[in-house]
């Protein structure tokens, strides 16, 4: 990876805006400052408790956890302490010796924060800020029991009308960068939960307590379809299912018995956002909450009218659907080495034919039984969605044809059929006998050879130009169960980094080749990434 060229103090300064940005769900130190901005100027108290907090959450997390900055620098184990600070506003604004208490509280949150967050990872649920929430719940009780009061405020002052629209302005300017359609969605479902909310009531309530319903709604219309699930397919419909779930627990929270003596704080967003992700595949929803999966759906999408996506596949494809990889050794003779196998003995040397043709014999049986998997099928559902424009494989297996793909180009020929190596004509397999006991040739006199290539020979010019085509007009790159150790694989996916286009590797380990700064790494099995990633884009894998 190229190196980080941020300064130690540029990326804390980056890291403490990130962590502002996420207490609504963005994602930039720029929009953190303008969120913290627009902050300042409705609520000075509550910017200045939610910067803090920020700040001591990175000094927890970067000096007494020593976490690598990569844990702490988008700001995601940073907001949980801005989230807290925001809401000792009223503490804060009293008596500043609370800010030894929000220490103390933010300590506390982190302490129980990670067995937290671990935990809604393992069902499947973003974690939001459940730590903070029962930190804030703690905090609250703790202030009533010796008798104070956790909200109010010194000296409270409502913000003008001037300053109001200026605070909307800039969290709308941020809440824009992110996701333009998100945010107006958001803007204009927020406004008919706050009417909703309004004239529901028997006396109309304060104009206070309807923008913080308001804003609730709209955090909640955001955060799906810009921030937790982008591109999804069905991104919107869950969010104004989420935002009905919200509104309707804000509205019913304070007639429940068991809670109306909890002040809701973020619970009811929390649990919207939670019931839409409950009506997923549980097997899906940790993949949808990858980034990297994430940002390969806003490829894809991009691609499908700038050129399309180009495949290159490899052994750890088709192992899902029993074959071995061709590579690694399972289909040859025990004992025979490495280099009996290659072209040159093939030519010169019948030992090396009789094993040659055994060895294949051997995978042909293998792979004439073998189904494509869901990886196969998927890749065939991309293609067919116009996501996909070739796939490029470097398996003999003829998995991806059994699939249904339509353009596929097969760098090391296919296992179904032998070719002539003098006339090139392809023909069916013989019978065994007919090179167990001597060479088997073509009419033309030439050898016959499995239609595979071998250690040392040759790709075929023409597959080899047409891959080379299909990489230089595509727009994303994706390498799929490749190490990428074969000098044909490299030289494709070099060309498409000169042209600086994003490539997606997918496998459960790393590539032998270094990965630069337009990569990225997705830990996955294509036969699990690949149907998820459909059903993000609204896909399903296709028939057999």
């Amino acid at each position: 990876m190229l190196a980080d060229t941020k300064t130690p103090w540029q990326t804390y300064a980056s890291a403490w805006l990130n962590a502002q940005a996420q207490v609504v769900f963005l994602s930039t130190p720029l929009q953190g400052f303008l969120f913290l901005l627009a902050l300042s100027l409705f609520s000075p108290w509550g910017a200045a408790g939610m910067a803090l907090g920020a700040l001591m959450a990175l000094f927890i997390c970067a000096f007494v956890l020593r976490q690598h900055p990569l844990e702490w620098s988008n700001g995601f184990n940073l907001f949980d302490g801005a989230v807290i600070g925001l809401l000792w506003a009223g503490l804060l604004s009293r008596d500043m010796q609370s800010a030894i208490l929000l220490a103390m509280a933010i300590a506390a949150c982190y302490a129980m924060r990670f067995k937290l967050v671990s935990t809604a990872y393992s069902y499947g649920f973003p974690s939001l800020g459940v730590a903070s929430l029962v930190t804030l719940w703690a905090a609250i009780y703790v202030t009533l029991y010796f008798g104070g009061d956790f909200w109010s405020m010194r000296m409270r002052s409502e913000p003008g009308i001037l300053s109001m629209c200026l605070a909307g302005m800039c969290l709308l300017a941020a809440m824009l960068l992110q996701n333009v359609r998100a945010a107006l969605f958001a803007l204009a479902g927020s406004g008919l939960a706050a009417l909703l909310f309004y004239f529901s009531q028997d006396y109309p309530p304060p104009v206070a307590s309807t923008i913080v319903l308001g804003f609730t709604v709209f955090l909640v219309l955001f955060s799906l379809p810009a921030t937790l699930l982008p591109g999804h397919a069905k991104a919107y419909p869950m969010a104004a299912l989420a935002g009905l779930v919200t509104l309707a627990l804000e509205l019913a929270w304070p007639h429940l018995n068991a809670l109306s003596s909890v002040p809701s704080l973020m619970a009811p967003m929390f649990l919207g956002i939670w019931v839409v992700f409950a009506f997923l595949k549980i097997e899906h929803r940790l993949i949808f909450l990858d980034p990297g999966v994430q940002a390969l759906a806003k490829h894809l999408r991009e691609a499908s009218s700038q050129g399309g996506a180009v495949v290159l596949t490899g052994a750890g494809i088709s192992t899902a659907s029993g074959i071995p990889d061709y590579t690694g050794g399972d289909w040859l003779e025990a004992g025979v080495p490495l280099a009996t196998y290659n072209y040159a003995g093939f030519v010169h040397n019948r030992y090396s034919r009789l094993m040659y043709w055994n060895s294949c014999f051997r995978f042909l049986k293998t792979a004439s039984q073998a189904q494509a998997n869901p990886a196969h099928l998927t890749l065939t559902s991309l293609q067919q969605a116009g996501f996909v424009t070739t796939v490029i494989t470097q398996n003999v297996d003829g998995l991806h044809q059994k699939a249904g793909t339509e353009r596929t180009l097969e760098l090391h020929g296919n296992i179904d059929h032998v070719h002539c190596l003098m006339c090139g004509s392809a023909q069916a397999w013989p019978e065994p006998a007919r090179w167990q006991h001597s060479d088997a040739f073509c009419e033309c006199g030439g050898f016959l050879k499995p239609a595979v290539i071998a250690f040392g020979e040759d790709i075929s010019l023409t597959t080899w130009l047409q891959a080379q085509q299909a990489v230089s007009t595509c727009s994303v790159m994706l390498v799929i169960g490749t190490q990428a150790a074969v000098t044909s694989a490299l030289a494709l996916i070099e060309q498409a980094r000169q042209r600086q286009v994003p490539c997606f590797f997918i496998m459960p380990g790393y590539p032998a080749c270094v990965l630069t700064a337009n990569d990225r790494l997705l830990f996955y099995k294509a036969e699990s990434l690949l149907p998820a990633l459909a059903n993000y884009l609204g896909l399903s894998k296709a028939k057999p």
